[in-house]
Parts: structure tokens; C-alpha cells; sequence
């Protein structure tokens, strides 16, 4: 974490096991452990963001596959291609 805060150049501040616990007591931080806390962060709703993704893939007529492996994700000239068991899918 604290690696990727300095590559991308993002504010965080660096927490001892106390500083969590005092911050946040919900959280149980084994003792040593350190905090990396990111205030300019937020947090995504996951599913929420893959409905909204299905949605927005069916209205634009695009192909839904579910429960199948992929085994190869490439390009078709300028189309985006999936290539599963029983399908191969360009967007």
C-alpha cells in the first residue's frame, strides 16, 4: 500500500496499531500492525457497480455470459473480443 500511495503520488498517513484502535475500535488490528489511511479515498459498491454495468452492456445490445470461463480476452480490429467455451464475444 504505502509502495503504491508514493508511485501514484497520494496523501496517506501512516498509523500505529493504537492510532487504528483509538481511530476506529471497531476494527481489531493484531498487535504490530500497521494502518495506511488514504483521506481523499472512498469505497465502491460492488455489486451495485456490476448491475449498473449489465444494464448499461444490455442497452447497448452487447452480449451477457455467465458462469463460463474465459480463455482468451483480444482485440478484433477495433472490437474488444471474449473467447469462452461455447462463445466468442466482440464489443
Amino acid at each position: 500500500m504505502i509502495e503504491s500511495a508514493q508511485a501514484w503520488k497520494l496523501k496517506v498517513q501512516i498509523l500505529q496499531t493504537d492510532e487504528v484502535r483509538q481511530r476506529w475500535p471497531q476494527i481489531s488490528v493484531p498487535d504490530g500492525y500497521i494502518g495506511v489511511y488514504e483521506p481523499q479515498s472512498g469505497y465502491l459498491r460492488c455489486e451495485q457497480a456490476v448491475r449498473s454495468w449489465i444494464v448499461l452492456a444490455e442497452r447497448a445490445g452487447r452480449a451477457r455470459l455467465f458462469n463460463c470461463g474465459v480463455s482468451e480476452i483480444g482485440r478484433n480490429g477495433e472490437l474488444q473480443q471474449v473467447v469462452t467455451a461455447d462463445s466468442r464475444c466482440a464489443s
